[in-house]
């Protein structure tokens, strides 16, 4: 999930393609720790893995523990997680595949809202204080540990986040003290080079015998704050992440109950059979449409009929992050006008 230029690349809804530009998770894989291959002991990891799947594909965390899982699983495997140190034994973990269609109707009987799949990368900057001194993190090989940590709670959000190269050029732009202050402006601009769609801000401190953070989001809507506290600074990282996976959750939720809406897309710049099987082919794989069809061609410009359980709003932000598509500054005001990239 982490990426220094890293990217989660999931499978989309059915499995079988994957989207051009956003970020697309795949939220029905889940892995999680297993005491031992009984029955009784994977019935128990089935439920935690679907409260893990739940997670990832809604942004909101459940639990269904208690839920007959088995039928939702398609299939599942058991592997060895290596030993953290010397002397220990490795931990086995069991990976579960759930079925896409009976997960998304499981979070719609339970009136949940889907986070669409196709996500723009997040950047993160962490400053941390300790022993008096502060320093961005990834600057010293030490904060492998740390970094790590990042990683597993963004795979366990399904955020796919940058972490910045650290290089000369990061050092030039961006300073601990820049971090720690929440300079947005100053990071953000130095954030350009990555590509990033968000930027996520943190500072980690000690708090008596505890650990404690701020964090800023910034997205389209603003700048989001809010602090975590825990007994380790990974404790910390993930209150972080928790963060700001809800609240892109929340910006972005799109009602699973809600029935399909029918919109138009234009898009010009087509020139070939090629380029009208490219588009559609990825419209088909957006998570947020159900149906896309070739309606009308005229010269270079086709229609699409999407049926979609978003409103064009939505539909317009995830189409923008495209490299396939641009938005075509022609277009009508409100409407869905793109224009094929070169």
């Amino acid at each position: 999930m982490i990426k220094v230029c890293l990217a989660l690349c999931g499978l989309a809804l059915a499995g079988g393609w994957t989207t051009v530009g956003a970020v697309t998770v795949d939220p029905y894989v889940a892995v999680v720790p297993v005491e031992d291959r009984s029955e009784a002991a994977r019935q128990r990891a089935f439920g935690a893995a679907l409260s893990q799947a739940l997670t990832k594909l809604t942004g909101r965390p459940g639990d269904m523990s208690g839920y007959a899982t088995a039928r939702l699983v398609r299939q599942y495997r058991y592997l060895e997680r290596p030993a953290e140190s010397e002397g220990e034994s490795a931990t086995p973990v069991l990976e579960v595949r759930f079925d896409p269609a009976g997960v998304r109707n499981l979070a719609a009987s339970q009136g949940l809202a889907m986070w669409p799949l196709e996500r723009g990368d997040t950047i993160v900057w962490i400053a941390l204080e300790q022993r008096g001194q502060r320093f961005l993190l990834g600057l010293e090989p030490e904060h492998a540990d740390w970094l790590a940590a990042l990683e597993e709670n963004a795979d366990r959000r399904a955020l796919p986040v940058v972490t910045p190269l650290m290089d000369l050029e990061d050092q030039a732009r961006v300073s601990a003290a820049e971090v720690w202050g929440g300079f947005a402006d100053r990071i953000s601009a130095a954030s350009e080079r990555y590509g990033a769609d968000y930027t996520l801000i943190g500072r980690i401190a000690p708090d008596g015998f505890q650990w404690s953070g701020r964090w800023l989001l910034q997205v389209e809507e603003g700048l989001l704050r809010w602090e975590s506290s825990g007994d380790s600074v990974d404790a910390v990282i993930a209150g972080g992440i928790d963060g700001a996976a809800t609240r892109l959750a929340e910006i972005f939720a799109v009602p699973l109950a809600a029935g399909p809406e029918a919109v138009r897309l234009k898009v010009s710049g087509i020139g070939s059979p090629e380029d009208y099987a490219r588009v559609q082919a990825y419209l088909a794989g957006l998570s947020l449409v159900t149906r896309a069809t070739l309606d009308q061609v005229a010269g270079d410009r086709a229609v699409f009929a999407l049926e979609t359980g978003a409103d064009a709003t939505m539909l317009k932000r995830v189409l923008s992050r495209s490299d396939l598509l641009q938005p075509d500054p022609a277009g009508a005001a409100g409407g869905l006008d793109f224009r094929l990239n070169p």
